[in-house]
């Protein structure tokens, strides 16, 4: 049976965190400096008791679903965005990185290999990633920033979602969320690098006897000319102690 779009949505709302791959064209400064930042973060990861599973696997997405998220991004937050899908680059771009997804689980609770089988009420999921550009292309992601922490760009993504729910077949292998409940909301300037935003999406919906609660925190940040994201992706709690803005401000700090 086809996953639901909108179980898909909430587990890689990150606008492609843990989708994309590296690009070979980079600075080499720009890439070693990422690449530093990047592996003193997976070891806070570690140290915390997060698992790396590894980079996600999008061969587990069919070219439908990846489509679906493309337009969720692309639609609320611009052209700029697609620059971070699958396979993509930004334009003057000197350099990218990307965590592995690091899931955290109560004590004696197996981690699943399947990223999109987590029960999220048991598992937090975190990712981040860094992607820099030269110096005529800062505006790009300037702009990114402003919309991602506009209460626009949260309405947008509510709109988006509701629209391609309401529109889905509920007959057959399609299967809608029925009694869903979604909210969104960002914030602009939460004290981190040059520019920075938080934008949160909450789902809950019951499929069959089961209830189902998402929450994705993505936090984001430019300093200079790096782009900075972590993503956090629970269930109706936090299992671990991750504090996302404050990985955010030390991704930021490496740099």
């Amino acid at each position: 049976m086809r996953r639901p779009a909108a179980l898909v949505f909430a587990a890689t709302l990150a606008l492609g965190v843990g989708l994309v791959t590296a690009h070979v064209s980079a600075s080499a400064d720009d890439q070693a400096a990422a690449d530093a930042a990047m592996a003193a973060f997976s070891e806070r990861m570690i140290e915390a008791g997060g698992v790396s599973r590894g980079p996600t696997d999008i061969t587990e997405l069919d070219a439908e679903e990846l489509a679906e998220q493309d337009n969720f991004g692309v639609e609320c937050f611009g052209d700029a965005v697609s620059g971070l899908e699958a396979g993509g680059r930004m334009e003057g771009e000197t350099a990218r990185v990307f965590s592995a997804e690091f899931t955290f689980v109560p004590p004696g609770t197996p981690v699943t290999t399947d990223w999109l089988g987590i029960d999220l009420s048991e598992h937090d999921v975190v990712t981040a990633s860094i992607v820099t550009v030269d110096a005529d292309h800062i505006a790009a992601i300037e702009e990114l920033v402003d919309q991602m922490g506009s209460d626009d760009g949260a309405q947008c993504v509510m709109d988006t979602f509701v629209a391609q729910l309401s529109s889905e077949d509920t007959t057959g292998d399609s299967a809608t969320l029925p009694g869903f409940e979604l909210e969104a909301s960002a914030e602009f300037d939460i004290g981190v690098g040059d520019a920075s935003a938080e934008i949160h999406f909450g789902l809950t919906s019951e499929i069959g006897e089961q209830t189902y609660e998402f929450n994705t925190a993505l936090y984001v940040a430019r300093i200079d000319r790096s782009l900075v994201f972590v993503a956090v992706v629970t269930g109706a709690e936090l299992v671990s102690e991750i504090d996302g803005q404050a990985e955010l401000a030390a991704l930021v700090d490496s740099l």
